[in-house]
């Protein structure tokens, strides 16, 4: 069966739109407010933004990730080589090349090498996330030879059991360090997307609980620096030092995944829920695109000089947007060969319908 058609969800949708306007908002901050370090928002952001795609991409996995045999494994993975991997090498290869003068200082077999070795260079959600493919297609092949794993608190014991092993993995290249910080958040979005009729009665309680626990835990948080808690605990052995901040980490991204579904579910009923459907449609495009205009095109040497923090980011985030989808409309989405190397579908995108956010693209 491999990779199986769902009914589009509008609030995941929504939710993806949200989450990439995010991501801009918080690179225009880091690359154009000096003390971003400290900064309230872009700490409130990047507490769970990345992981929030992540935990979308694992939902919506369970839906359209179907396995019964070693054939349907080797489909699903070449379908989301081609999803992925494809697309994770022409950006780097084609946008670099046009872009970064370091990339001339180097050979190809240099460069190509160390993308391998170390995608976290920018693109590297595209990577991580085709090795959470990898991992889960793992897991299920496993399970077509033992059923007892297949459903009920087995099966959820067995995807964890993975996780921490993977967690645990003595290795760190080859995207495999962000591979275990965010293989937690897609498999629970797996889990939670199978078992949610048995979970759905302690949705409204988790919610209440995550509104009020969500801006508690922010007074703490740190993106790049240490929580400011750790310093009451330098008397504790250095490996629970360690644990006590993964953990919070852990905590702070699932309750601000949560407190984003809270917000897309209540603003429904607003325009600005269309918009954010229309954006999240996009986001496969967008998301490379942005980096660009913010970080290297210069957008934020030249705003910079307006003084004004807000008016700085606000301007840096409108023009790296709109270039984005610019780009991406009158461009990419009009050349077959951009929309197979950029996007990872085939055919011309004007005249598809198809999941941007990576994961759920062409699935077929």
């Amino acid at each position: 069966m491999g990779l199986t058609k769902k009914k589009r969800n509008l609030e995941l949708d929504a939710l993806k739109g949200l989450a990439i306007l995010l991501v801009i908002i918080g690179h225009a901050i880091q690359y154009n407010i000096s003390d971003f370090k400290t900064n309230p928002f872009f700490n409130f952001i990047y507490s769970f933004h990345m992981p929030l795609f992540i935990f979308i991409s694992g939902i919506i996995s369970y839906f359209t990730v179907s396995i019964e045999s070693i054939g349907d494994s080797l489909n699903v993975l070449a379908k989301k080589f081609k999803t992925l991997v494809i697309p994770f090498l022409s950006w780097y290869f084609i946008v670099n090349f046009l872009l970064r003068e370091d990339f001339l200082k180097e050979s190809f077999s240099e460069y190509s090498l160390k993308i391998i070795k170390f995608p976290d260079f920018g693109l590297w959600f595209f990577w991580v996330l085709f090795l959470c493919f990898l991992v889960l297609v793992l897991i299920k092949t496993i399970q077509i030879f033992v059923s007892k794993i297949k459903k009920g608190l087995l099966e959820v014991f067995f995807y964890y059991f993975v996780t921490v092993i993977i967690m645990f993995l003595p290795i760190g290249t080859l995207g495999l360090n962000l591979l275990k910080w965010y293989f937690p958040f897609f498999i629970s979005g797996f889990l939670l997307s199978k078992y949610k009729g048995s979970l759905s009665r302690f949705s409204e309680k988790a919610a209440q609980i995550s509104l009020v626990l969500f801006p508690i835990l922010l007074t703490q948080y740190k993106r790049l620096l240490d929580l400011d808690f750790i310093h009451y605990l330098h008397g504790l052995n250095g490996h629970i030092i360690i644990a006590i901040n993964l953990s919070y980490r852990y905590l702070i991204g699932f309750v601000g995944i949560m407190v984003m579904f809270i917000i897309i579910k209540e603003i429904k009923r607003f325009k600005i829920f269309e918009k954010l459907v229309w954006l999240g449609n996009r986001t496969m495009e967008i998301y490379p695109l942005q980096f660009y205009f913010v970080n290297i095109v210069g957008t934020n040497y030249v705003l910079r000089n307006l003084g004004v923090s807000v008016l700085t980011v606000s301007a840096a985030t409108i023009i790296s947007l709109s270039a984005s989808l610019m780009i991406s409309c009158l461009l990419i989405r009009k050349s077959q060969l951009l929309c197979f190397l950029l996007l990872g579908i085939s055919g011309n995108a004007e005249t598809k319908i198809f999941q941007s956010t990576i994961e759920s693209s062409n699935t077929r």
